[in-house]
């Protein structure tokens, strides 16, 4: 293989690699639980079963499609939660690539009363978010979604006009969007884009060693030639021709 053959082999996996890791890719994420999405709302309270999001998969990438992260400080005891959660700051932009935000919680008074840090990429028509498990229950992430809540009874506060619906229904948890307490052995098969960006490094550090060894014997290691100089001839009798007597 060429020189500029190997190289343009070593830009492509380099290229593939980093294309592997983009959690905006096709494959590299998941929906957002959808069930009681509505019940994450501002305007949603929980009066028998609260949301919690102490079991969520922390180490997944996820979206949603009903509703954005909320990025105020959401009034008390909202969100499906007496302890909501929500960013302090806005989505990022499309240029931004992965950026940090602070994620906070509220209790009673106090907006930031823990505050957490949360990964986030705009993918142009939607983001992509990795969020940390709130540190216990019942304490739940905030959405602004239209939907409504789940419910068996309304009622309306005196001091707005906005209703706040109080959801009666218990939770669903999927096992498969929720992980146990301590992560299982068994992570990198959750993970199998995990797995395969470790062989394709891998198998681009074999790639790197090898130019390097082809590239170093090509170019900076110069033959040795033996010098007859250093050996003279020695001639002996026995390489004489024979005359006879």
């Amino acid at each position: 293989m060429s020189v500029k053959g190997t190289t343009l082999n070593f830009l492509f996996l380099i290229g593939y690699v980093l294309a592997i890791d983009d959690p905006c890719a096709a494959g590299h994420y998941r929906e957002f639980p959808s069930q009681n999405i509505g019940a994450r709302q501002e305007g949603c309270l929980s009066s028998v079963f609260e949301e919690c999001d102490f079991y969520f998969n922390d180490t997944l990438w996820y979206t949603s499609f009903f509703g954005k992260l909320l990025t105020h400080c959401p009034r008390d005891r909202s969100c499906g939660s007496p302890l909501p959660v929500w960013i302090d700051g806005p989505y990022p932009n499309e240029n931004d690539g992965l950026v940090n935000r602070t994620v906070c919680i509220k209790k009673e008074s106090l907006c930031c009363s823990t505050i957490l840090t949360m990964e986030i990429k705009n993918c142009s028509t939607f983001a992509v978010f990795r969020l940390p498990n709130v540190p216990s229950c019942p304490s739940a992430y905030c959405f602004e979604s239209n939907l409504p809540c789940e419910t068996t009874s309304t009622s309306t506060t005196t001091t707005t006009s906005t209703p706040v619906t109080h959801r009666t229904t218990e939770p669903h948890i999927p096992s498969s969007e929720y992980r146990p307490t301590t992560k299982p052995k068994e992570y990198i098969n959750e993970r199998p884009d995990l797995l395969i960006g470790m062989l394709i490094g891998g198998f681009v550090v074999l790639v790197s060693i090898a130019t390097c060894v082809i590239l170093y014997a090509k170019f900076w290691r110069k033959p040795q030639r033996i010098s007859t100089d250093q050996y003279p001839v020695v001639i002996t009798n026995s390489a004489l021709p024979y005359k006879q007597p």
